[in-house]
C-alpha cells in the first residue's frame, strides 16, 4: 500500500539516521544523508522513495603522530581487500604492518590489506617516511634517510560517482552491485588527495542536529504506525 511505502522510507531514513550516531567516533566514518524523493505507481499513487548522499565535509583530520596512521586531504579512499579477494574502500587510514611485513588494516577478527599491496622488506627498519604523494621511504639504523622517491606507493582510489558508494560498517565502503568497475586508481595529488603520515579522520558533524533528526523520523513512523 502506499502507507507501506511511506512507512519504509522513514524506516530506511531512520535506519541511516542512526548509524551516523552509533559510527560518530569511528575513524574514517563520513555521515550519511537521507532525502526523500517522491514518486507515483503506475495506477497513480503517490510514495516515497529514499536516497543518500555521502557528506564529505563531515570529518577531519586529528594528528596522532603516529607513523602508520595515514590522512586523506581531498578526494579519494584507500582501497583494502580481505582474504577472499573482497575490496573495500576506506578513509580509515589506521594501519598496521602484518607478520609479513604488509601494510594492513585490522578490522575486527580479520586483516584487510591495503592494495595494491605494500611490503616492507627491512628487518632492520626503525622508521618510515610517506610522503604526500604517497611514495615510501625508509631509515635503517645502518643507513640514512634514502629512497627518497621510492618505487613503493600508496595509490587511492576514485569512484566515478559518489551516488554508487554504500555506507558499510567501522569506516569502510563498497560501490553498488553493477558499478563496482567505475572506480579510478590514481596517485595522490594527481587529482586525488594528498597523504598526511601521522594523521587519522575523524567524523565532525553536529551530533545535536543528527539527534534531532532522528527524533523527527522516529516521531513520523510512530503516527503511520
Amino acid at each position: 500500500s502506499t502507507e507501506d511505502f511511506v512507512t519504509d522510507a522513514y524506516e530506511i531514513a531512520t535506519m541511516i539516521r542512526r548509524r551516523n550516531l552509533e559510527m560518530a567516533f569511528t575513524p574514517g566514518y563520513l555521515r550519511e544523508v537521507p532525502y526523500f524523493e517522491e514518486r507515483v505507481t503506475k495506477d497513480g499513487r503517490p510514495f516515497y522513495e529514499v536516497h543518500s548522499a555521502i557528506d564529505f565535509q563531515s570529518a577531519t583530520l586529528l594528528t596522532t603522530g603516529i607513523p602508520l596512521d595515514l590522512g586523506i586531504q581531498g578526494p579519494g579512499f584507500f582501497q583494502v581487500t580481505d582474504e577472499n579477494g573482497q575490496k573495500f574502500f576506506t578513509r580509515r587510514g589506521r594501519f598496521a604492518l602484518s607478520q609479513e611485513n604488509e601494510l594492513v588494516l585490522i578490522d575486527g577478527d580479520r586483516q584487510l590489506w591495503l592494495t595494491p599491496k605494500i611490503t616492507i622488506n627491512r628487518d632492520d627498519l626503525a622508521g618510515i617516511t610517506i610522503s604526500p604523494t604517497g611514495h615510501l621511504s625508509y631509515e635503517s639504523i645502518e643507513d640514512s634517510l634514502d629512497d627518497a622517491d621510492g618505487t613503493e606507493r600508496i595509490l587511492l582510489v576514485l569512484p566515478v560517482s559518489g551516488w554508487y558508494l554504500e555506507v558499510l560498517a567501522n569506516g569502510l565502503f563498497q560501490l553498488s552491485p553493477g558499478h563496482e568497475k567505475e572506480l579510478l586508481t590514481i596517485g595522490p595529488g594527481e587529482g586525488a588527495g594528498t597523504i598526511r603520515q601521522g594523521a587519522l579522520e575523524v567524523p565532525r558533524f553536529d551530533l545535536d542536529g543528527e539527534r534531532s533528526a532522528l527524533m523527527d523520523l522516529e516521531q513520523l513512523t510512530r503516527s503511520r504506525n
